[in-house]
């Protein structure tokens, strides 16, 4: 059996931990450079505002209803995350960490699954004070349709168990298919017209019919759906073939040094991650854009790739050539919006081997060891490149104006606590 264990507006939720006055108000989380809605407390989904909505045109409804918003504390959230991983190791050894705020965990081979699920549920939140909604089933498309009936029908206790598959087809008889894992709203479609508007229509669809018409994708769910598991836990993540790390903007920006800023900071956090997953890059790519919905007459985006002569996850060997590909595409005289750097040709870092010709400055990499470490021990930014500029209000960087504190991950921002 497996669990999907799934934590309850998540980024609403890491906030009001450390403000619980919000707790029962309205309370929204804003997307990057405080443009859109991405999380909302039930009471802040009361007021009418839909996720996604831009927060310029919601402003006044929120304060007058005496709503707050937050811009995204992505270091704050990161850290409570992994509090949550943790305790749900206490269950089980097997977990697949499916995104920031889910992860799927195979449960031990014992009849009362009702007792484990609330078990989860009572400590994930006595633990770490995250609210979490737990589906227990024996795949996890059906994990996912448990979790989203918590959801759904407003469950007390925060679990669903899907054993007994008279009780499964009865739920999948009213489960929409478009709120099926895995089926989004243009495959929802498709299937709507041909009659299919439930997992149990699904279900009861020739199989042949679904692979012809479909593809093996929607087999697998159809599969799952019917108790057949056909995804397992993933408890070691693939490894990647690339990695990007761009931001837009909180101003438009014309100024070439500030660009540069931009470059040398993208380089300095993904060059972090690359050593972080024990992976070299074989080529970088940078890529710079401007507006892409307005100014017509003056729109630009580029980007250019460079080769390194060898694998490596230095970073200053990696910003020489990001520097290189930069000078390549830049142009005076545009609004820049946007700009970004990708790694790509990953190995693993104990597959390649050196050669004569082919030698990593060992200086070099043992300072970015050291300063990796300075960096997780006092705090991110700590040490970090002059390149990548120290103002706080420099136009490239992200836009968050209502940003919290980082209470878990900031020696001088911990919270402080009253007499």
């Amino acid at each position: 059996m497996l669990a999907l264990v799934d934590c309850d507006q998540f980024y609403v939720s890491c906030e009001r931990i450390f403000r619980p006055e919000l707790r029962n108000k309205p309370v929204a989380v804003l997307s990057n450079n405080d443009g859109c809605v991405i999380s909302r407390s039930p009471e802040f989904k009361a007021l009418g505002i839909k996720m996604g909505a831009p927060y310029y045109q919601v402003k006044d409804v929120i304060y007058k209803s005496g709503g707050t918003v937050f811009s995204s504390n992505y270091e704050l959230y990161g850290s409570m995350s992994e509090r949550v991983m943790s305790t749900l190791r206490m269950f089980a050894q097997d977990i697949e960490i499916y995104s920031i705020d889910e992860a799927f965990i195979k449960l031990p081979s014992v009849k009362e699954y009702n007792i484990i699920a609330e078990n989860i549920v009572q400590r994930v939140k006595k633990w770490t004070d995250i609210p979490v909604k737990v589906g227990v089933a024996e795949t996890k498309t059906l994990c996912k349709v448990a979790a989203e009936l918590v959801k759904k029908e407003r469950i007390e206790n925060k679990f669903s168990v899907l054993i007994d598959r008279e009780h499964i087809e009865s739920v999948l008889g009213d489960f929409d298919i478009g709120d099926v894992w895995g089926i989004g709203w243009r495959l929802k479609n498709k299937l709507y017209r041909l009659g299919i508007k439930t997992a149990g229509q699904l279900c009861r669809y020739p199989e042949e019919k679904i692979k012809k018409k479909f593809g093996v994708n929607l087999l697998r769910t159809a599969m799952e759906l019917k108790g057949i598991p056909c995804y397992t836990i993933e408890t070691m993540p693939q490894p990647k073939k690339s990695l990007c790390y761009s931001k837009s903007f909180g101003k438009d920006v014309f100024d070439k040094k500030e660009m540069q800023e931009s470059i040398v900071a993208y380089v300095e956090a993904i060059t972090e991650k690359l050593r972080k997953g024990g992976q070299l890059a074989s080529a970088v790519t940078v890529y710079i854009t401007t507006h892409r919905f307005k100014n017509k007459e003056l729109r630009y985006s580029n980007s250019y790739t460079l080769p390194l002569d060898f694998p490596s996850s230095n970073t200053q060997k990696i910003l020489n050539t990001a520097k290189k590909c930069f000078e390549t595409i830049f142009h005076e005289g545009y609004k820049y919006k946007k700009s970004g750097i990708i790694l790509s040709g990953l190995i693993d870092d104990s597959m390649f081997c050196e050669s004569l010709f082919c030698w990593q400055n060992e200086k070099s990499d043992k300072l970015d060891s050291v300063i990796d470490q300075i960096n997780q021990k006092l705090g991110k930014g700590s040490i970090k490149l002059a390149g990548g500029g120290f103002s706080k209000n420099s136009n490239w960087k992200m836009r968050r104006e209502y940003l919290s504190k980082h209470y878990t991950t900031d020696w001088s921002e911990l919270l402080e606590i009253g007499e």
